[in-house]
C-alpha cells in the first residue's frame, strides 16, 4: 500500500513541472488601452460595406485613405439564439453593450428597455447589459446623437437607434431619407435615399453622433428583384453618396482637432447572415497604423464588442466592468498601405473557405465509427476484419493531427484542392494497415506528438493553432487566439497516449506541462481543458494506489491546478487592457454567470450538435465488454476523469468530450494484443500492460 508520505512526496514532485513553467501564464505582449485622444468621435455605419465591396474600382478613394488612418477588420456577431439570425437591430444593440446582444425587429424598437433586457436574460447564454455605453456617456455629460433611418420607410425608429439601447431618448435623432428623385441618378430602391447634407452632430462640446448610411444595404436587398444592370446602377449610385458623405465627415475633422471620424462597415441582414462577417473599420484623426484589438491578438482585426471600451478610452471615460470587448490601440510603428490592409481580409476569408470544405467531420468520424463497431461484432463470429478494423482506428486517430497540418498549405493552394489533399493524406495510413502494415506504435505516438506540437506552438506565439483547420473559424463564433475545445479534446487523446506508451510518471510530468501550457491565459487560454489534463495526469499516475488515495490525491491535485491557474488569471486580470476572457471572469467576479452559460451551452449542444451522437456511441464501445476496454489502468483513468472533466468544465464540453472519446476508440481498435505496447509498467499487474480493441 502506498502511504500518504509518499503520495504527497510524488504529488509534488510532479507540481514542481507547473511551478518551473510559471512563465508561461504571463499574456504575451498586453496590448494597452488608448488614453484620452479626442472629445467628440463622428461613427460612420455603413451596413453592406465589406471586403467585396471595398475592392470595388469606384472605391478606390476610400481604400487610399487607409495609410492616413487606424485601418482594421471588425468581426461582428450578435447574441446566438437558436431560430434567431443577426438582426441589425441585434448588431447594434452588440455595439452599445459591449458583449454579444439581442434586440427586438425593428417593428419593436421603441418597446420599453425592461422589455429588452428581459429578451437578453431569457434568451442569452451570457450576461448582456444593455446601453452601457449610452449610459457610460451619459454619467460624463458627454451628448449622443443619432442620424439614421429604418430599412425602409414609415418605420417608427431606424435599427441604429439600438446602439444606444434606449430607442432614442434623451438623443437627437434624425432621418436624412428623401423621397423625392435623386437629381441625375437612377430610381433608388423602394423610391428612398439618404441625402448627405441632412446629417448633423450635436454642436460644441463633448459629444458622440452616430450616421447611419442604408442605402448600400438596400441597393443590397434590391439586386435580387433588379436587372443586373439596374442592380450595379443603385449600388454604384450609393456608393456615390457614401463618399460625399464620408468627404463631408472628413471636412468637419480637419477642422477640428479634438474631432475623429470612425468608418465602420456592418453586415447587412437578413442576408448579412450567410455574408461575411467582417467589415472595415478606418479611424481619421487617430495614430496612422494598424489597429491591434486584445480580443483577437492579432494585428488589423477587432471584434464588435470591442467598439464601445474603444470609443469610451478615446474620450477619457473609465471603462465599465460590464464590458466583454477591450479597447484596442493603434500600432503606430508600423504603417500598412491598402494592399496590406486588404490582405488581411484576405487570409481570414480564405481559411474560412478551407476550414468549410471538412465542415462535415462530426458526421465522418461517427460513420466510421460504426463501421469500426459493426466489423468488431463481424470479427467476434470469426471473420477476418482485424486489419480493417485497425485501418478505420487510424483514422479516427489521425484526422486532428491531419486537419492540423493541413493548415500550412501555401496560401494558393484552392480550398477543394486541399480537401483532395487531405481525403489522399487520411487515406494512406489506413489503407497501409487494412493490407496487414505493421505501425502500431506510429499510430499511437500520433496523438502524443500533436499534443507536444501545439504546446510548443502555443509557446511560441500560436501561428500552427491560428492556422489549423481542426475546428471551426471565428468567423462562426471561435476565438481567434488560444486552443478551441476540439484541440482540448485531441491533446487529451495525447495525454492517454502517453499513458500506453511512457512509464506513468513520465506520462503524468508530461500531462502536467501541457495541462499548464493549456491553462496560461496568454498562451492556451482554456481553463477547463488545463484542469481537465491535470486531472487525467492524476488519475493515470494513482490508478494503482487505493481508492482513497487516488480520491486524496485527485482533491489534492484539482486544489493545486486551481490555485495555479487562478494566479495566473489575476495577473492576466491586472494587466493594461490585454486581459484574457479567464481573466476578465475573474476581475469581473462573475462567476455564476460563467457557470451558468457552460451548463446552457452544454445542454443545447447535447440537443443539437453533430457531436452529441459521437460522443453517445463513443462512450458505449468504450465501455461494451465485447470491445476488451483498456487493459491499461492507467490509461483507462487517465480517459474517464480527463474526459469527465472536458465535458463539466467547458462550455463546448460535448465537443471536446467527443473528439477525445473517438481518438480513444481509434487507439483501441488498432493495438492489438499481439502487437501490444511493450511499455516499463511503474506498477505490478495480474495481466499484460495492453490495450486492444478486438
Amino acid at each position: 500500500m502506498v502511504s500518504t508520505n509518499r503520495l504527497i512526496a510524488a504529488i509534488r514532485r510532479r507540481l514542481l513541472l507547473v511551478a518551473a513553467l510559471g512563465w508561461l501564464g504571463l499574456p504575451a505582449a498586453p496590448a494597452t488601452a488608448g488614453e484620452r485622444a479626442a472629445d467628440r468621435v463622428l461613427l460612420v455605419l455603413v451596413p453592406g460595406l465589406g471586403g467585396a465591396e471595398l475592392r470595388r474600382p469606384d472605391l478606390a478613394w476610400l481604400r487610399a485613405t487607409a495609410p492616413e488612418a487606424g485601418a482594421g477588420w471588425m468581426l461582428h456577431r450578435a447574441a446566438r439564439v437558436p431560430g434567431m439570425p443577426d438582426a441589425e437591430a441585434s448588431l447594434y444593440a452588440s455595439l452599445g453593450a459591449g458583449s454579444r446582444a439581442l434586440a427586438p425587429g425593428v417593428g419593436r424598437l421603441s418597446a420599453p428597455i425592461a422589455e429588452w433586457a428581459r429578451l437578453n436574460r431569457e434568451r442569452v447564454d451570457h450576461s448582456v447589459e444593455l446601453g452601457l455605453l449610452g449610459s457610460s456617456l451619459e454619467q460624463a455629460d458627454i451628448a449622443t446623437g443619432t442620424w439614421g433611418e429604418a430599412r425602409g420607410a414609415g418605420l417608427e425608429r431606424g435599427a441604429v437607434s439600438a446602439l444606444w439601447s434606449r430607442t432614442g431618448e434623451g438623443a437627437i435623432y434624425s432621418t436624412p431619407l428623401c423621397s423625392e428623385p435623386a437629381p441625375g441618378e437612377p430610381a433608388t430602391p423602394c423610391g428612398i435615399w439618404s441625402d448627405p447634407a441632412a446629417y448633423s452632430v450635436p454642436g460644441s462640446g463633448r459629444w458622440v453622433a452616430a450616421w447611419q448610411f442604408g442605402d448600400l444595404a438596400r441597393a443590397m436587398d434590391a439586386a435580387e428583384l433588379c436587372t443586373p444592370e439596374a442592380a450595379e446602377a443603385h449600388t454604384a449610385a450609393a456608393l456615390g453618396r457614401l463618399k460625399r458623405l464620408v468627404k463631408r465627415a472628413r471636412s468637419q475633422q480637419s477642422t477640428d482637432a479634438q474631432m475623429q471620424v470612425w468608418v465602420v462597415g456592418l453586415p447587412a441582414p437578413p442576408a448579412g447572415a450567410a455574408r461575411q462577417r467582417l467589415g472595415p473599420v478606418l479611424l481619421f484623426g487617430a495614430e496612422p497604423g494598424p489597429l491591434r484589438g486584445p480580443s483577437t491578438r492579432r494585428v488589423g482585426m477587432v471584434l464588435n464588442t470591442d467598439l464601445a471600451p474603444a470609443l469610451l478610452a478615446t474620450l477619457g471615460v473609465p471603462v465599465p466592468r460590464g464590458l466583454v470587448g477591450r479597447p484596442w490601440s493603434v500600432d503606430a510603428a508600423t504603417r500598412q498601405g491598402s494592399p496590406a490592409w486588404l490582405a488581411i481580409d484576405d487570409e481570414v476569408v480564405a481559411h474560412a473557405a478551407r476550414v468549410r470544405v471538412t465542415g462535415g467531420w462530426p458526421v465522418a468520424q461517427l460513420i466510421v465509427l460504426l463501421a469500426t463497431l459493426g466489423l468488431t461484432v463481424w470479427r467476434a463470429r470469426r471473420l477476418q476484419a482485424a486489419p480493417m478494423v485497425r485501418g478505420l482506428g487510424a483514422w479516427l486517430v489521425q484526422m486532428p493531427a491531419i486537419l492540423c497540418l493541413a493548415g500550412c498549405a501555401p496560401a494558393g493552394v484552392p480550398a477543394l484542392a486541399l480537401a483532395a489533399m487531405v481525403g489522399v493524406a487520411s487515406a494512406a495510413l489506413p489503407v497501409w494497415l487494412a493490407r496487414g502494415g505493421s505501425g502500431v506504435r506510429l499510430v499511437a505516438r500520433l496523438p502524443l506528438a500533436l499534443a507536444l506540437l501545439v504546446a510548443a506552438d502555443l509557446a511560441l506565439g500560436g501561428r500552427l493553432v491560428q492556422r489549423s483547420l481542426f475546428g471551426y473559424t471565428a468567423l462562426e463564433g471561435a476565438r481567434f487566439y488560444g486552443i478551441g475545445n476540439e484541440m482540448s479534446g485531441a491533446m487529451l487523446v495525447g495525454v492517454v497516449a502517453g499513458f500506453l506508451l511512457l512509464p506513468a510518471g513520465a506520462a503524468a510530468a508530461i500531462a502536467l506541462g501541457l495541462a499548464v501550457v493549456s491553462a496560461s491565459p496568454g498562451h492556451g487560454a482554456d481553463a477547463g481543458g488545463g484542469v481537465a489534463l491535470a486531472v487525467a495526469a492524476v488519475a493515470g499516475l494513482s490508478a494503482a494506489w487505493p481508492l482513497r488515495v487516488r480520491l486524496a490525491a485527485l482533491a489534492l491535485t484539482v486544489c493545486a491546478v486551481a490555485a495555479v491557474v487562478g494566479g495566473l488569471a489575476l495577473v492576466d486580470a491586472r494587466s493594461a487592457g490585454g486581459a484574457s476572457h479567464l481573466g476578465l471572469a475573474v476581475a469581473n467576479a462573475d462567476y455564476a454567470a460563467t457557470i451558468g452559460r457552460k451548463l446552457a451551452m452544454n445542454a443545447y449542444l447535447a440537443l443539437h450538435s453533430p457531436w452529441s451522437p459521437c460522443l453517445v456511441v463513443g462512450v458505449l464501445a468504450l465501455s461494451w465488454r465485447r470491445t476488451g476496454g483498456f487493459r491499461s489502468p492507467e490509461a483507462s483513468a487517465a480517459f474517464w476523469a480527463g474526459g469527465a472533466a472536458l465535458l463539466l468544465l467547458n462550455d463546448s464540453g460535448v465537443v471536446a468530450a467527443a473528439v477525445a472519446t473517438l481518438g480513444c476508440v481509434g487507439l483501441l481498435a488498432d493495438l492489438r494484443p499481439e502487437a501490444a505496447l511493450d511499455k516499463p509498467a511503474t506498477q505490478p499487474h495480474t495481466e499484460p500492460v495492453e490495450a486492444h480493441f478486438l
